[in-house]
């Protein structure tokens, strides 16, 4: 009698070395790592199935397609790992980078707004405006004393 191949013998081996391929590029992009987990937890739901149903029935099926699962399970807790790994490094960084995208702006408004302060009164300076008084004001007196202008 020919024994059968679990229902996960392909699928979880792909998936979870698919998993891995794309957790390359994830260095880099967030997205990737994401895509990675989401298919290797997916392998490892598969795998866990196939081994349970091998586990009931284990004369109805292979045991190079047991090994196969079970190979497959590893490397999607691998994969797993490492885009769990890479995904909150990500997410520390755009965090990081949030908060530090709000001090950049700042500072850069404040940056700008002091320069144009500058230009204002450089502005105001070269157009021959001055910030005095005049000497030749008339000082009041409010104790009913006569005063004279002053020169």
């Amino acid at each position: 009698m020919m024994k059968r191949k679990l229902s996960a013998d392909p699928a979880a081996l792909i998936l979870g070395i698919i998993g891995l391929v794309i957790i390359l590029p994830g260095c880099c992009c967030g997205l990737f790592d994401i895509l990675a987990l989401i298919l290797c937890v997916i392998g490892l739901v598969i795998a866990d199935k196939s081994l349970k149903e091998y586990n009931r029935h284990h004369d109805q099926f292979d045991s190079q397609s047991r090994g196969n699962v079970q190979a497959g399970k590893v490397i999607c807790i691998v994969g797993i790992v490492i885009s769990a790994i890479f995904s909150i490094v990500h997410a520390i960084f755009m965090l990081y980078g949030l908060a530090l995208s709000d001090v950049v702006k700042e500072e850069y408004y404040n940056r700008n707004n002091q320069y144009h302060v500058q230009d204002s009164v450089e502005n105001y300076q070269d157009f021959g405006y001055h910030d005095s008084v005049p000497n030749d004001t008339i000082v009041i007196d409010t104790t009913g004393l006569k005063v004279e202008p002053v020169k």
